[in-house]
């Protein structure tokens, strides 16, 4: 992207900098470079996003993982802030916790809520921790550790209190859940995404595969925004060359996060 912007006067690159948040990348990057920083700025999503906007003009957005839509929300105030400019479709497959994003999100009309998960066509098996231990979890959510991945929900259901004598096994469940693929979803809802949103993903471990699951040649989402840090490095790897091989750059923006950005000529 630098070499792009060479060619370019001063004041036109600030402009084009500016437009797609790569000042506040650049910034991110040297503060994620320090020792013992947890994360860097938490309102760098909702930077770039703002930014795709001064940009597009308007946007879609598809949240993948929303959870409740408000606990540590990446994109909540982003989108309640933008209602002329930004219409979104929120997935989230545990039924009870989509009765929640649904409530939160009551009467925001540029926002449609999902109750089914993204990933490979077909039915998969979710693993979460049992609602009547919810208000033992010493973490932030107790939903927000739902995972395709049962050895992460196990080692998580470690982090409760007072329920000592109940085995890890019982402290957790499985949910089946319709899945369905990025793609399947943006065409079934383009008058509301078209075929360039920007995609937030949260799959505690599962990230990867939901972004596999675009159809890269058809649609061309102008970012993804997914964690890194549940993912091996094997697949952190592919998952790399693969976004970098269909024309996306990359960024790590904090210390579990990263942004990949399409990067047009």
């Amino acid at each position: 992207m630098t070499s792009r912007l060479q060619g370019l006067n001063h004041q036109m690159r600030r402009k084009i900098r500016r437009l797609l948040g790569l000042d506040k990348v650049e910034a991110n990057q040297k503060a994620v470079s320090k020792p013992g920083l947890v994360t860097a700025n938490p309102e760098f999503v909702d930077g770039f996003l703002t930014g795709l906007i001064a940009h597009e003009g308007k946007i879609g957005v598809l949240q993948c993982g929303a959870n409740d839509g408000v606990t540590v929300d990446p994109i909540n105030r982003f989108l309640i802030r933008n209602k002329s400019h930004v219409k979104a479709v929120l997935v989230e497959p545990l039924p009870d916790i989509f009765e929640q994003l649904k409530e939160n999100y009551a009467g925001n009309e540029n926002v449609a809520c999902l109750n089914v998960a993204l990933g490979p066509e077909g039915k998969l098996t979710l693993y979460r921790l049992k609602a009547e231990y919810s208000d033992r979890y010493r973490g932030i959510i107790a939903s927000g550790i739902t995972s395709f991945d049962r050895n992460h929900v196990l080692e998580k259901s470690m982090n409760l209190v007072g329920i000592d004598e109940i085995p890890p096994e019982d402290r957790i469940e499985e949910v089946e859940v319709e899945c369905m693929t990025v793609s399947r979803l943006i065409d079934d809802h383009a008058d509301r995404l078209g075929d360039q949103p920007f995609v937030q993903i949260d799959a505690e471990g599962f990230d990867d595969q939901v972004v596999y699951s675009v159809d890269l040649e058809r649609h061309r989402p102008l970012g993804f925004g997914y964690e890194f840090n549940k993912l091996s490095i094997e697949k952190l790897g592919k998952l790399r060359e693969h976004l970098a091989r269909h024309g996306y750059s990359i960024v790590t923006w904090s210390k579990s996060d990263e942004l990949a950005y399409l990067v047009r000529s």
